[in-house]
C-alpha cells in the first residue's frame, strides 16, 4: 500500500494531507476497508456473510426475534431429513435424529452478530452452533443439542415451533 500513494505532482491534485491516492491506491483502500473483493475482469464480490437457521423463538414475530432485528432475511426454510425438534426447558432445540425435517426462517448476519447470538444462546453450556444441511442442499449454522439431551422429551410433530 505504500508504494500506492504517489508523491505530490503537479499532473495530480494533492490531497489535504500533501499525497494523492492513485486509483489503483484507491481500489486497495475500498478492499481492506470493507473486505470487498474483485474478480479479474473487474466485478465485485460482496463480501459472504454467515448464514443461520433459525427454528423457535429467533423467528420473525415471536418473542426474541429482536435479536434479528439488523440481519437480512432470506426467507422461509427447511432442513434436510435428520433433524428434529424437541422443548427443552420450555424452548424449542434441534436436534440430530433418524428421520424428520424442522421449519424455520434463515438468515445472513455479520461475525459479530453470530457471536452475540451464541452468547445469547449460551454457547457452549445450553446449544451448540453447529453448521447444518438446509433441505436444498445448502448449508447454514444453526444452534442444536445432542440427540442424548433430547432422549425421552417430547417431540414437536412436525417440526415446526408454535407457542
Amino acid at each position: 500500500m505504500m508504494q500506492a500513494l504517489a508523491p505530490n505532482r503537479a499532473r495530480h491534485k494533492a490531497s489535504k494531507w500533501g499525497f494523492i491516492v492513485t486509483p489503483r491506491a484507491w481500489t486497495s483502500v475500498i478492499v481492506a476497508a470493507f473486505s470487498i473483493c474483485f474478480t479479474p475482469q473487474g466485478a465485485m464480490i460482496p463480501p459472504v456473510m454467515p448464514r443461520i437457521f433459525v427454528y423457535g423463538t429467533l423467528k420473525r414475530g415471536f418473542s426474541n426475534a429482536v435479536h434479528l432485528a439488523d440481519a437480512v432475511f432470506e426467507g422461509p426454510a427447511v432442513t434436510a431429513h435428520g433433524y428434529a425438534l424437541h422443548i427443552v426447558s420450555g424452548y424449542p432445540a434441534l436436534s440430530r435424529s433418524e428421520s424428520g425435517v424442522v421449519h424455520g426462517e434463515l438468515y445472513q448476519v455479520s461475525a459479530d452478530h453470530l457471536q452475540r447470538l451464541d452468547d445469547f444462546e449460551g454457547v457452549p453450556e445450553a446449544y451448540l452452533r453447529e453448521v447444518i444441511t438446509l433441505g436444498d442442499g445448502s448449508e447454514a449454522h444453526a444452534y442444536v443439542v445432542s440427540a442424548e439431551r433430547v432422549c425421552g422429551l417430547v417431540r414437536i410433530e412436525g417440526g415446526r415451533f408454535s407457542p
